[in-house]
């Protein structure tokens, strides 16, 4: 039996995909806006256009980065062995 754990962005990347660039802000704000909800350390990226820069380096732990379904079409993120040995990338769409 699969042992399932809650998914946190202090052990894990989360990746959130949002409908359009409204969407995508609002979530960003209300992340940035609460602190105490995510880990203290935590770095929020957002990508709304293909001018955006995408992380080049692996992710890892306490990533979280929020996009329109658009922008973050055809990104490879890769990720660190660190991350996959916590559950790996999560993806909220």
């Amino acid at each position: 039996a699969e042992t399932q754990r809650p998914i946190s962005a202090a052990t894990t990347t989360i990746l959130c995909i949002a409908a359009n660039v409204a969407d995508a802000k609002e979530i960003a704000n209300a992340i940035r806006q609460a602190p105490s909800t995510i880990a203290a350390g935590t770095k929020v990226t957002l990508i709304i256009s293909k001018d955006d820069e995408v992380p080049t380096a692996k992710l890892g732990p306490k990533d979280v980065i929020i996009a329109t379904n658009i922008a973050g079409r055809g990104t490879d993120f890769e990720t660190m062995k660190t991350l996959e040995d916590n559950g790996g990338l999560h993806v909220i769409m």
